[in-house]
């Protein structure tokens, strides 16, 4: 199984050469240190409390809207990534990741490619692949699992029931597709597996708190 990030305070700065930064300038005591892969020298280093499958599960579903990430042969070699700001709360390591995506950062593919390799990126890719088309029982089926095992596997990397996290998956892909002079609600509720317009204006509605045409409105004027 491969090695999870996992998140570091630097408490005692010294050189090391994996940093992904300036390899020739000592850390600052304070920063935090994301550290991917085995054999980073972790010698002055406090582990901060951080979920480990946040970035997996957020490069996945990243990775499903802009195509498959190419999986190198080769494993990649350890590597830390230096941060003057937390990254311990979920909400902002999911922002620096976006913001190496967004700067095309040559070495966060280096990380990328050792998140791509956890398991639980590989069956948050599996379970959305199918999300639309596979009942639960027919996933675990196809991943080799019991049901019971299956769902206790995708609550621990989903952070949340699966019926839950498919529910708002299902609500956020036909929110993302929305409406226009060709489509309508009843048209859009048909095609994400909602009985009717008034079915998924009441879905959206009760996972979100507002109606879909108020989020529409909302997304106008912004």
């Amino acid at each position: 199984m491969h090695v999870y990030p996992t998140v570091f305070e630097v408490i005692t700065p010294h050189l090391r050469p994996e940093v992904v930064v300036d390899p020739t300038t000592p850390l600052q005591r304070g920063q935090r240190l994301l550290v991917m892969g085995e054999g980073v020298d972790i010698c002055g280093l406090k582990r901060l409390e951080a979920d480990p499958f946040v970035l997996p599960r957020a490069l996945a579903y990243y990775d499903l809207v802009c195509g498959a990430r190419e999986l190198r042969r080769e494993v990649p070699a350890p590597l830390a990534w230096a941060s003057s700001r937390d990254i311990e709360t979920a909400s902002s390591q999911v922002e620096w990741m976006l913001e190496r995506l967004a700067e095309s950062c040559p070495r966060f593919e280096d990380m990328a490619q050792h998140l791509c390799r956890t398991e639980c990126y590989q069956l948050v890719r599996f379970v959305l692949a199918r999300s639309s088309e596979c009942s639960i029982a027919a996933m675990a089926r196809q991943y080799g699992l019991s049901d019971v095992h299956f769902y206790r596997l995708c609550k621990k990397y989903f952070g949340q029931s699966l019926k839950r996290r498919l529910r708002v998956h299902r609500a956020a892909c036909a929110l993302l597709e929305g409406i226009g002079p060709d489509r309508n609600f009843t048209q859009l509720a048909l095609e994400h597996g909602y009985s009717s317009a008034s079915h998924f204006c009441a879905e959206i509605k009760a996972i979100t708190g507002t109606s879909p045409s108020s989020l529409y409105e909302i997304t106008r004027t912004h």
